[in-house]
């Protein structure tokens, strides 16, 4: 492919070292503290402690693959956007039977629905001025929440200033923005640079929790909480709600009337060489007390959570390249259980994820060893499968995992897959493939498209999503280039799998 030679070239050493995942950009930080917190001091967090986390369970084999034919299939891709300027992640999701898909041309932010038969016109949301951090949730009752990081120039002082906004959608369309956090330093310039991992969680009754890190700050994890009102715990520029001394916060997830869990990793509690992860309750837009489920190995964020309206979680994490999965029924964490004894690989940027159907307690555990090696988990009110199924697959690389579960205890998953040139390390073109769960196994792997280049799919201007109805449907969109475009950018394109 000619497309990018210099890309690729450039590549060619690093490729087993880029991560899909998005995230703000990295820069040097300062003594800045949010406004109204000149001391920049943590409020500790108060709560039992469970330090019962016994490992039980077994760990991961290869699936037979046993299975009946790969039906139905999925459609023909087709063309949604040129994709010509897409400068950020892409982002699917949805509500009730309508995906969804967010994505930006420049510094400005789309929103598409689809209802069923086609995708509406692009809305312009919001301008994000380059900065690439954007989350959003959806609920049972149709609504959505985005939240987004803005660069703005203050008029009157003339500095760049970071605000962290949200904006609802109430089932028909979005709204205006709501200001969650306001950063600034009075005599210099605060870019949003300086703000990591941020994310967004959205209660059945309108509620929205969202947490971020402040790297240029020891006492990193932030927390806001806003009613249904967009009236928040604490004002846009005044002390915020902290998770302690040297804390990340790396998983959210809201269930009913405002009730969720908050993932944190607080390194303070044990040795340098390791640290703990803690299950932060989350009421009503206040933090509450904090259960020790896990220790956690050092440098390393890789840990979810998933929360349904019943409250129920599903926290995954990583314990010394063991894989551990603990569920909450509403009575507190049972004893962890685990999923995989050989977390290869499993660093700051490797993929886990944790999904909860929203009206059951299905549940759908995804990781990723090695780059190369596709696993999953299957449960259901905490009761696991036996042995965790490896995903026939046979390339040298794997990125962009991601899956979904819903209400009937269906599953699917998708992943992109690539091999590389052994002798110059360069990437040949890659393919999205999918696997769908019909309640009882896995069917055979599909194709969904072929000949995709690697170097702008895995950058940020590539991307997949997908999103699973409670009708079994599934919807996947994903930027993608392939030979013989007119433009030289990835286009934007979808498929679907039809139950009839």
């Amino acid at each position: 492919m000619e497309l990018h030679k210099l890309a690729v070239a450039l590549l060619a050493t690093s490729t087993l070292l880029l991560s899909a995942c998005g995230g703000g950009s990295s820069s040097s930080g300062s003594d800045t503290t949010d406004q109204g917190n000149g001391n920049g001091t943590d409020n500790t967090d108060t709560g039992n402690t469970d330090n019962s986390n016994t490992d039980t369970g077994t760990g991961a084999n290869t699936d037979t693959d046993n299975s009946g034919p790969a039906t139905p299939a999925w459609t023909t891709p087709a063309e949604l956007e040129d994709g010509s300027v897409t400068v950020s992640e892409l982002m699917v999701g949805g509500t009730a039977s309508k995906p969804m898909m967010a994505y930006s041309k420049g510094n400005l932010l789309y929103i598409r629905e689809f209802d069923g038969s086609n995708w509406s016109s692009a809305h312009q949301l919001a301008s994000f001025n380059g900065t690439h951090d954007i989350s959003w949730a959806f609920n049972a009752n149709g609504k959505a929440v985005l939240a987004l990081e803005n660069n703005a120039t203050n008029a009157a002082t003339g500095f760049t200033e970071c605000r962290l906004d949200y904006y609802r959608y109430n089932g028909t369309q979005w709204g205006g923005s709501s200001r969650a956090r306001h950063l600034i330093n009075p005599t210099n310039n605060y870019t949003c640079n300086n703000v990591d991992d941020l994310k967004i969680a959205l209660s059945n009754d309108d509620s929205i929790a969202m947490i971020w890190n402040r790297r240029d700050l020891p006492n990193k994890g932030r927390v806001q909480g806003c009613d249904s009102t967009d009236t928040c715990v604490t004002d846009a520029t005044s002390s915020p709600q902290t998770l302690g001394s040297d804390n990340n916060a790396v998983a959210l997830g809201m269930g009913n009337d405002g009730e969720g869990y908050i993932l944190k990793i607080e390194t303070s509690k044990f040795a340098t060489s390791k640290s703990g992860v803690f299950a932060t309750s989350f009421s009503d837009g206040n933090i509450g007390s904090s259960a020790n489920i896990g220790d956690y190995p050092g440098n390393s964020r890789l840990a979810r959570i998933a929360v349904n309206d019943a409250n129920h979680a599903l926290a995954l994490f990583n314990a010394n390249n063991t894989l551990q999965a603990r569920f909450d029924n509403g009575s507190g964490f049972a004893t962890s259980v685990e999923l995989d004894d050989d977390l290869a690989g499993a660093n700051y940027g490797a993929t886990l994820e944790a999904y909860l159907s929203a009206g059951a307690d299905y549940g759908l555990s995804l990781w990723v060893n090695d780059g190369a090696e596709l696993k999953t988990n299957i449960s259901d009110a905490g009761s696991f499968s036996a042995s965790s199924t490896e995903h026939p697959q046979s390339n040298d690389q794997i990125r962009s995992a991601q899956g979904a579960i819903n209400d009937n205890g269906k599953a699917v998953i998708v992943w992109f897959g690539y091999d590389l040139d052994m002798t110059s390390g360069i990437p040949y073109d890659g393919t999205l493939y999918a696997r769908y769960y019909d309640g009882s196994a896995w069917q055979d792997v599909q194709t969904i498209d072929s000949g995709i280049d690697v170097p702008s799919f895995i950058s940020s201007k590539g991307g997949v999503g997908l999103y699973l109805d409670n009708s079994d449907d599934v919807t996947v969109v994903y930027n993608a280039y392939k030979s013989g475009q007119a433009t030289s950018e990835p286009k934007t394109f979808y498929a679907r799998r039809v139950i009839e």
